[in-house]
């Protein structure tokens, strides 16, 4: 069971990495080639990168075979998604205000945003998004 556990964090680390390369990629080429605004360009990568990720956690991270309602589905990942990043932005943001150490190295309140966020969305992803209906009774139309 830890080992499944543990698969199931790696696999979503390399997703995580897959959707980080997407996002940068994007938000390169619509703010440079395209010379679109630096915000709207990530808000347009995000989403992209977020829709990669989605499909990459449903079909590699969290299979099991469920054909739920797939629009909602990935709706409810971006939302998520969403507050994840928002996690993410408010403990490094906090951290900045209340570790004098990250002042010199804000490295380390990057990394202390991305775990936590990380954290939000492997279990939300795992527990919320991509939870097995098992139990679940098909509605006939």
């Amino acid at each position: 069971m830890q080992r499944l556990f543990a698969l199931k964090i790696f696999r979503f680390g390399l997703v995580g990495v897959l959707g980080f390369l997407v996002d940068a990629g994007f938000l390169q080429l619509f703010s440079s080639v395209f010379k679109i605004d630096l915000y709207i360009s990530q808000v347009i990568a995000f989403l992209i990168a977020a829709s990669v990720t989605w499909y990459f956690n449903r079909n590699f991270t969290f299979k099991n075979g469920n054909p739920s309602n797939k629009k909602r589905e990935w709706s409810l990942y971006l939302v998520l998604n969403t507050v994840g990043g928002l996690i993410n932005y408010a403990v490094y943001a906090l951290s900045i205000a209340k570790i004098p150490l990250t002042h010199h190295y804000p490295i380390l309140a990057l990394a202390l945003g991305s775990i936590a966020g990380l954290i939000f969305n492997f279990f939300s992803s795992k527990y919320i998004v991509f939870r097995t209906r098992a139990y679940s009774v098909p509605i006939e139309e």
